[in-house]
Parts: structure tokens; C-alpha cells; sequence
């Protein structure tokens, strides 16, 4: 899949290990080549890439451009800085469009209710099965909760 520019979406490639901090959430902009028309409110997609095998890996994370810095006192000709908000979740490993969240939201507290335990204590069985015993933690406010 080609890198390239079309009107829903700017296709970029995205080299581990800054793929993997995007995909987490610990990165949340790219420095790139201003060559492709950024413009804040503009949907990039960023694919995981291996240069060395010169291959997609498969994931992918949609990005909305909140912020561009093109200031030549920090940043070198030709080049920009784009901050930007991931526009999917990743719900256990699976990614999921944000206007499907709110059915997964009813869907895992469904799922907590019916097996009569906490909704953390649900996410926490359902991790722990699917990748073992992790340290991880989970906050989840029962007063914003919108479905009942």
C-alpha cells in the first residue's frame, strides 16, 4: 500500500518503535516532511511498517491533526510538527470506531451485571485470560456511566 494523499485520509508509514508508542497512546504527534497538505482537522492514517523488509505489518491508527507547528525557529524548512487525537479506541486489543464505543460500553457493563461482578473485575478476568497475569490499572467512574 502506497503512501499517499487522497481526500478522506493522508496514508503515512510509520516505523517501530514510534508505531507501537502511537498505537499505546504514549505518542500523540509526528514530526514529518511537510509535503502532504496537513491542515488541522485533517484524518491522517498512520500503518505499521518494517523498512528493513520494506512491509506493512498490518496496524494501523486514524488520527485527526489538532495541531501544526511549522515555525522555522523550531522547527527545520520543509518540515512540521503535527499534534494530533487517535479517532479509534482500542478496546482489549481490538479496535473499535469511536461511534461504536458507546455499544461496547453496554455491552462489557451488560456483561458485568449478568456476571454479577465489578465492571474493573470483568476487564480485569478478561485480560488476565487473554494475556496472563498482568499489573495494570483500570479507572472506571460509575456516575459517568450513560447506559443503565
Amino acid at each position: 500500500m502506497p503512501e499517499q494523499n487522497n481526500q478522506d485520509s493522508i496514508k503515512l508509514k510509520c516505523e517501530n518503535p514510534w508505531f507501537s508508542d502511537v498505537y499505546s497512546g504514549r505518542k500523540n504527534f509526528e514530526v514529518r516532511v511537510d509535503d502532504r497538505g496537513y491542515e488541522v482537522g485533517k484524518n491522517v492514517t498512520l500503518l505499521e511498517y518494517d523498512r528493513a523488509s520494506d512491509t506493512y505489518l498490518g496496524r494501523s491508527v486514524h488520527v485527526r491533526i489538532t495541531y501544526i507547528l511549522r515555525d522555522n525557529r523550531f522547527v527545520p524548512e520543509g518540515k512540521c510538527i503535527f499534534g494530533f487525537v487517535n479517532i479509534d479506541d482500542d478496546i482489549l486489543g481490538i479496535k473499535v470506531t469511536t461511534s461504536l464505543q458507546p455499544e461496547i460500553f453496554k455491552f462489557i457493563a451488560d456483561m458485568a451485571q449478568t456476571n454479577k461482578v465489578s465492571v474493573p473485575d470483568l476487564i480485569r478476568n478478561i485480560v488476565e485470560e487473554k494475556v496472563g497475569n498482568v499489573r495494570f490499572s483500570f479507572h472506571y467512574n460509575e456516575r459517568e456511566r450513560t447506559h443503565p
